[in-house]
């Protein structure tokens, strides 16, 4: 007998024992019956269906809640899972917990079950976003993908460096990119540069559409690297940037008149802008400190009583 005769037989053969019917066969009614017996004798634990004719084990749902959880991109809501299972809430809501008590993996946000899958995907996306825009705020954020911007800080800022390359600012809750640093350090530099006399950095950080804490620590640092002149004063969400150039101008200009005249008062530095009048009187030479100003020694010698 050849090999291809022999495989036809052995196909006959398994025809002939697919159509032959079982001997010993339980019918429905009996297998319910056997079920219902194993269940009250406490050596099966099953779960109704919702429409009571389907039995599920737990270690069965604790598959299919993962497996749907996977077919929905990592994150499904509670109500839909026991609607798709097709079981009461209450045992989704219960199994749920178990599986949140062992894998620290998973976590539940607003009746959403979410694995950490979810959240790496996520980050892999707001990456790509963040170095086109070079700007990311969470509100934004939150808005897109329906979630709370403390839960998406909560799971985002540990994967800043690791998925996410940029940085995040806690006050503002935003995310950016060193370029974008960069290039709003360069905005502020050169408006700041080509300042002659006090200027807001709030007006300028609007004007160029610039995060306010961001901007504020960009001058900071800046000045601090010597590659801005000057100096911050006010109050830190409003500061007040001073050049170098115009504290110059006014040093100098107190300088001259003292010389000239013998004398100046705290009045007339307050009206023309200085900020700090007695650590500028304090570089006049032999100058006799007066509760209203300073004056010169040879000038007090000429109202001196005799």
């Amino acid at each position: 007998m050849s090999a291809w005769a022999e495989v036809r037989q052995l196909q006959e053969e398994l025809y002939n024992v697919q159509l032959q019917t079982a001997k010993n066969k339980l019918s429905e009614r009996n297998c319910i019956a056997v079920i219902q017996r194993l269940i009250n004798l406490g050596w099966l634990e099953v779960i109704f269906s919702c429409d009571g004719k389907e039995y599920i084990t737990p270690k069965q749902l604790e598959k299919d809640v993962l497996d749907e959880l996977y077919v929905c991109g990592g994150r499904v809501a509670l109500t839909d899972l026991a609607q798709t299972l097709n079981v009461d809430y209450s045992h989704v809501e219960k199994k749920v917990n178990e599986l949140l008590s062992r894998d620290i993996t998973l976590s539940i946000h607003y009746g959403e079950l979410i694995s950490k899958q979810f959240f790496d995907n996520l980050a892999v996306e707001i990456n790509e976003t963040l170095q086109e825009t070079g700007l990311l705020p969470l509100t934004q954020l939150s808005r897109e993908v329906a979630l709370p911007v403390a839960t998406l800080s909560k799971e985002l800022v540990p994967r800043v460096g690791e998925i996410i390359f940029g940085t995040y600012d806690k006050k503002t809750d935003t995310l950016f990119t060193a370029a974008f640093v960069e290039r709003q350090a360069a905005k502020l530099r050169g408006a700041c540069s080509a300042a002659t006399r006090p200027i807001q950095l709030g007006k300028i950080m609007e004007a160029h559409g610039i995060t306010p804490s961001l901007g504020h620590s960009c001058v900071k640092e800046m000045i601090s690297a010597g590659r801005l002149q000057g100096q911050l004063q006010g109050q830190s969400n409003n500061p007040v940037f001073i050049p170098s150039l115009y504290t110059s101008s006014q040093n100098q200009w107190a300088s001259s008149f003292y010389q000239q005249n013998g004398y100046i008062t705290l009045e007339m530095m307050g009206n023309k802008g200085i900020d700090n009048p007695q650590s500028v009187l304090s570089q006049f030479n032999s100058a006799i400190m007066l509760p209203s100003g300073a004056v010169s020694e040879p000038l007090s010698l000429e109202f001196s009583p005799l």
